[in-house]
């Protein structure tokens, strides 16, 4: 039990997650702090020995058994009086947005509900539970509860601060992080809404952005950087209203938010972009497409086909190739290029051209059990000198998988692709030699990583954005063509996290694009029903511009194992669609076509292929 007084205003910077940046013990608090590691325990809770705001440690319960745990905090109190008693945690979006908390004081219990995805500090004080009178020693207590929680319950400390110093803290940070002014929404679609508003904090590190839907729990939405006046907010259903909240944050914590004057109902979809169906729903479902460019300025795509029906047996999955006629309107007689049987299967493939004037294809090749379930991997490589017409022998990229259209050319023409496995591991492994050898460079920083999408800006600078279990994707990014990583938490902010993401230039050699699939909250987090692109103009540090390519509202019209490549100054989108939910890997291949002025575009929804305004039929 820590008893010493003092100001709660060192206490770290939260980034998105469990990440405290500042230092593990705050200089000091404010009245008597109990901490976790004081608690007393009903039930099996977890100690973490990671960074929290009191300690070394915090407790969680796993998110097991709810309703069986709690955690009961008793302060040793030096004189009665009326104290302002704070709940700190660790705060992350797994976490309850309805704690439990009683509060037992000399005014008999109290009970309160914490939303641990907040953030626990507003300008660097933490939220109060309320004012409440106890008498002297051990005779008050706080208890937390599991009972009926959506998420994690975490404990860090409960704080007993006296009101005089409660009262003078808030005081003396209460021009700290000014509250944003007329948050409004505006420039809506069927998937987002834009959240405006006016900056008149002056010493911010950026502006966390929350949402609700039918007065629901808030849960984050976003964060943007230092001086923003707005924040695209995608994964969203059709006319359903949604509220926001924004707050400006720093290294104290968090501002007071400032909410929508009231809720916002998304548009009803509406026909905007019209695919082209290059192979028809049949018997051999078509997935995991990546196109080249050829000398003749046609396309070479590559697919596979299987029994991807029954989702769980790949068997007889192989990859084909198919060639462009007629400036990329017509297509030739698909080609079988590699054969899958019961027991060795291939697909995932990715095509670039090397710098020899070459053809490269990497791809996936995997073994099956006796049922179809894949379980071993192995990514190789092979190359054509005569435009797709034949191919090398297989050279060994690496140990594990990766998804489709993910092999980049970096630096002096290095190779490179990102290898991700079962356990949340990413690998990038990279060839000097054209293909000839392969190795591996190094592992990309973080947890629950999976298939990801490389893009080289030049000069050796690489960006990488991968699926990930959180509800949002994870980025990173190298300086020295892949070698090294950045181990900074960076996250892109849309939703659908645990979708393949794809990355690419514009023909400006500048722009950098994502094309990512969103979600909303209570669907399944591989809902691939939504596609949308969003641009960055500094590298893949800041995205914008969020522009919904697709949106199957009733779930038979999926956008799985998208791919894009240009032509000139159209990008050719290729994916899988008729699927219901992720429920297979679609039924037919699709393309759609989109100018370079689609991404960039501020023209509102609908738009056309160039970005252009849709002229609707009258109602």
């Amino acid at each position: 039990m820590k008893t010493t007084l003092f100001s709660a205003f060192a206490a770290g910077l939260l980034l998105l997650g469990s990440v405290i940046a500042a230092p593990l013990e705050p200089a000091k608090w404010a009245g008597v702090v109990v901490d976790d590691e004081s608690a007393e325990y009903i039930g099996k809770w977890m100690r973490t020995a990671k960074q929290s705001f009191v300690g070394k440690t915090y407790h969680h319960d796993g998110n097991q058994d709810p309703g069986t745990k709690s955690a009961r905090f008793t302060p040793d109190l030096p004189e009665a009086g009326q104290y302002e008693v704070r709940l700190l945690y660790v705060p992350h979006v797994n976490r309850a947005t309805n704690v439990a908390v009683s509060i037992f004081s000399d005014e008999g219990e109290t009970k309160r509900v914490v939303n641990e995805r907040e953030h626990p500090l507003i300008s660097g004080v933490p939220r109060a539970l309320g004012v409440f009178r106890f008498v002297a020693g051990k005779n008050g207590a706080v208890v937390v509860s599991t009972a009926g929680a959506d998420g994690f319950v975490v404990v860090d400390a409960v704080q007993f601060a006296p009101i005089a110093l409660a009262q003078a803290e808030r005081a003396a940070v209460k021009h700290l992080l000014a509250e944003p002014r007329q948050v409004r929404h505006s420039a809506s679609s069927p998937a987002h809404l834009r959240v405006e508003w006016d900056d008149v904090a002056t010493d911010e590190t950026g502006y966390r952005i929350w949402r609700r839907e039918a007065d629901g729990a808030w849960y984050l939405a976003g964060e943007t950087g230092a001086n923003a006046t707005h924040f695209d907010d995608g994964g969203m259903q059709e006319q359903t209203a949604y509220e926001h909240k924004v707050a400006a944050f720093n290294a104290t914590g968090e501002g007071t938010a400032a909410a929508t004057s009231g809720a916002t109902q998304t548009l009803r979809m509406e026909p905007h972009l019209k695919p082209e169906v290059l192979i028809s729903a049949g018997r051999t479902f078509p997935s995991g497409p990546a196109a080249v460019t050829l000398k003749s300025g046609e396309l070479l795509l590559a697919y596979q086909t299987g029994n991807a029906e029954q989702r769980r047996n790949h068997m007889q999955a192989s990859v084909w190739t198919m060639t462009s006629r007629d400036s990329i309107r017509g297509w030739s007689e698909p080609r079988l290029v590699l054969t899958g049987g019961r027991e060795v299967i291939f697909g995932k493939c990715a095509l670039a051209r090397l710098s020899d004037s070459r053809l490269g294809m990497t791809f996936s090749r995997w073994t099956c059990d006796e049922k179809g379930v894949i379980v071993g991997r192995q990514r190789q490589f092979i190359s054509s000198a005569d435009e797709g017409g034949s191919w090398s022998e297989p050279v060994d990229v690496g140990p594990m998988s990766a998804n489709n259209q993910t092999l980049i050319i970096g630096d002096r023409g290095r190779l490179l692709e990102s290898l991700s496995g079962t356990t949340g591991v990413n690998e990038i492994h990279a060839s000097d030699d054209l293909g000839g050898t392969w190795r591996f460079l190094g592992t990309v920083p973080g947890k629950g990583l999976g298939e990801a999408s490389l893009a080289h800006l030049g000069g050796g600078r690489l960006v990488f954005l991968s699926r990930h279990e959180w509800p949002f994707y994870r980025l990173s990014f190298s300086a020295d063509n892949g070698s090294t990583w950045e181990k900074t938490e960076s996250l892109l902010y849309l939703g659908g996290g645990d979708n393949p993401p794809k990355l690419t230039l514009l023909p400006d050699s500048k722009t950098l694009a994502a094309i990512v699939h969103s979600w909303h909250p209570g669907k399944k987090t591989k809902d691939r029903r939504q596609l949308a692109s969003v641009i960055s103009r500094d590298g893949g540090r800041t995205w914008d511009n969020f522009h919904l390519i697709g949106f199957a509202p009733d779930g038979e019209d999926g956008f799985l194992q998208h791919s894009i490549t240009f032509v000139g100054d159209t990008a050719h989108l290729f994916y899988s669609g008729g699927s219901r939910l992720d429920t297979n890997d679609g039924k037919d291949l699709r393309v759609l076509r989109l100018h370079q002025d689609f991404f960039t575009s501020t023209t509102p929804w609908p738009y056309d292929w160039q970005g252009r305004a849709l002229a609707q039929p009258k109602k």
